[in-house]
């Protein structure tokens, strides 16, 4: 999907629905089914929340700075980095992991709405980020474009287990 260019309150109004949304979707669950594994692979909804919470903590951090900061395991392929993510955090406690969520979803809001519609949608506005890159393309795929594909995922996984019942 191609990010198209939005101003800071389209972005949040955006990120704040489909968070939202994702956030419905989990009330959905019974909570003894937080940590069954197969949600996604061998993940379970926990450990889907657990890495969704890393990708905005990574944006928060990004924000912070105004530059291409964040953890070594950005240099990884895909597969090896959600992998790390996984195994930090599959022994945290599924409290833990909500509460972090929550939090880290209210910090990458407030430090959206410090951004500036050029900051969004013009390069050259962050330090060490590709000339050729726009911050609002990664905030959309660390975010809302983010927790869609997994929403997706978590709705076919419930879709399934209705259907085993």
């Amino acid at each position: 999907m191609t990010y198209e260019p939005l101003t800071v309150a389209e972005l949040v109004d955006i990120v704040e629905e489909t968070f939202g949304s994702w956030m419905q979707l989990l009330e959905s669950v019974p909570s003894d089914q937080f940590e069954q594994p197969g949600v996604s692979g061998e993940w379970s909804l926990k450990d889907i929340i657990a890495h969704i919470t890393w990708h905005e903590n990574q944006m928060v951090e990004v924000m912070e700075a105004r530059a291409l900061v964040g953890s070594e395991w950005w240099e990884l392929p895909t597969r090896e980095r959600n992998a790390k993510i996984y195994e930090e955090y599959r022994s945290a406690p599924l409290s833990d992991v909500l509460d972090d969520a929550t939090a880290t979803h209210q910090q990458m809001i407030h430090w959206i709405k410090t951004l500036s519609d050029a900051e969004l949608n013009e390069p050259g506005h962050f330090e060490e980020m590709p000339e050729d890159w726009l911050f609002g393309d990664i905030l959309a795929q660390n975010t809302y474009l983010h927790y869609g594909d997994h929403a997706a995922t978590v709705a076919r996984w419930l879709s399934e287990a209705e259907n085993r019942n």
